[in-house]
């Protein structure tokens, strides 16, 4: 709008502002919404600088009061069309004079037969008309056959994604019918396209609907190179739409993943890793738990379980990250799914103890549930010697200070600690775990401070954060 206002010589009003994006913009399948709550399309800064242009032409000696009518008058927003272009583009471009959906095979090695003279000529002439077009298309956004010549010409030259993006903008133009026509029949079809995703997220509305059409565009991506794809849009997906349950689409996923051979394997990480299929493969899957949705739930556990029970991968590090990072931080997951995440880390702790990150999450979650049967695991893992101290502070802490923790169990836990703050060679945990000692030698935690042991210390209000900090200092 500085642009406009720069070369039209005139500071539109808000209203003006408005009326000028909305009659220079170039349609989404969104501009047509009834209410339009997606805006009225795209930035077109080019027809509103030669709207600007014009503007300027006709008010620049008659003052604020033209330029307040004339931003008003359609007129002013449509431009000739060039009476030459037609032919030059039937000359220059045979292949696309009518903007066909794809080039005829002939087409492009045969222009030869509409224009000769050297090479360089050649090229030259169909860069010109290719600018005109370009120039017209921007200048006449709302003509449909404009946009469906130039995806043709995009397509011709190898270009596909730009001429799949301008399909998209002739598509809106046309009726929602057949825009909805169009997705249901690339939902139906046996090849998976990137362009099947976009569509996906582009003419689909609802989530429901959304989540409905990635589990069919999972289940006919049983190909390599499709399910790489596939996982990449889940990814976005996750992104932009953090409601969408992803997680059925990802289990067929996971599933065609299961059946691959190695030479399939080798492909999945495009080529980057085709002398070791097996880690290309646990790319994947490591791509597809993170695509998982948060927080985690029952049908995320039972991915995660199945992906853990199957071993096939070495993702180890990936399902503890998966189920342990929501159940140490996630409020909202419901205690049945926390159970059966806790076992699911159980079971592949006992398998492998010696995994540094396993026992971290571990831990780290054992320190919020209170019970015997996480002293003997605390213990145990004390003695596996594989300890991360911050984590085990925590843990036994958590449960020392808690005044609903039997005697029994307490001093149990404070031999935990007792044992960590000799040991540690950090001297931060030391000090850790000193704090915890000093406080149970004064004071038991109340309600307040249970919760906010509960929280991550950077998501607490500063009032939360004091009060922690005067707990541990004893009110000094």
């Amino acid at each position: 709008l500085a642009g406009f206002e720069k070369l039209a010589g005139y500071h539109p009003t808000a209203q003006e502002a408005k009326l000028l994006l909305e009659n220079t913009s170039i349609p989404t399948v969104h501009s047509f919404e009834e209410p339009q709550i997606n805006g009225a399309g795209l930035l077109n800064s080019y027809q509103l600088g030669m709207v600007a242009k014009e503007l300027r032409k006709k008010c620049k000696r008659q003052g604020e009061s033209c330029y307040q009518e004339q931003i008003r008058n359609p007129e002013n927003y449509n431009f000739k069309t060039d009476k030459n272009l037609n032919r030059q583009i039937r000359q220059t471009f045979p292949g696309c004079s009518k903007g066909e959906a794809k080039p005829k095979k002939d087409s492009f090695s045969n222009y030869s037969n509409y224009i000769t003279g050297s090479f360089e000529d050649i090229c030259d002439r169909k860069a010109s008309v290719f600018k005109k077009l370009r120039r017209q298309v921007l200048l006449s956004p709302k003509n449909q056959q404009l946009w469906r010549i130039l995806s043709c010409i995009y397509r011709q030259g190898g270009f596909y994604k730009n001429a799949e993006a301008l399909d998209n903008i002739s598509l809106a133009l046309g009726s929602p019918k057949k825009a909805m026509d169009r997705v249901q029949s690339l939902l139906e079809d046996d090849l998976v396209e990137e362009n099947d995703f976009r569509l996906v997220t582009d003419f689909i509305e609802g989530k429901k609907q959304q989540e409905e059409a990635l589990q069919k565009l999972a289940q006919k991506a049983d190909r390599p190179e499709e399910i790489s794809l596939m996982i990449q849009f889940t990814q976005n997906m996750k992104r932009f739409s953090a409601n969408i349950n992803t997680t059925p689409s990802l289990n067929i996923l996971y599933d065609h993943l299961t059946g691959l051979s190695d030479s399939d394997r080798a492909k999945l990480s495009e080529g980057q890793y085709e002398d070791n299929p097996a880690f290309a493969y646990d790319i994947t899957i490591s791509n597809i738990l993170s695509a998982m949705p948060e927080p985690v739930g029952a049908n995320e556990i039972e991915l995660l379980t199945k992906v853990y029970q199957d071993k096939k991968t070495n993702v180890m590090d990936r399902l503890a990250g998966a189920a342990g990072f929501s159940l140490n931080y996630e409020p909202a997951i419901q205690e049945e799914d926390r159970i059966l995440a806790m076992k699911l880390l159980e079971s592949m702790w006992d398998e492998e103890p010696e995994n540094q990150r396993l026992t971290d999450h571990f831990i780290a979650i054992a320190g919020h549930r209170k019970g015997i049967k996480n002293l003997e695991r605390l213990e145990k893992i004390l003695e596996s010697g594989n300890t991360s101290y911050y984590y085990l502070i925590d843990s036994a802490g958590r449960i020392a200070i808690d005044p609903d923790t039997p005697q029994n169990q307490k001093q149990r836990a404070i031999k935990i600690i007792e044992h960590l703050k000799n040991t540690a060679e950090d001297k931060r945990n030391a000090e850790r775990a000193a704090n915890y000692l000093n406080t149970l030698e004064n004071r038991q935690a109340d309600s307040r401070i249970l919760r906010l042991l509960d929280i991550p210390y950077y998501e607490l209000s500063p009032a939360d954060k004091k009060h922690l900090r005067d707990f541990w200092r004893g009110g000094n």
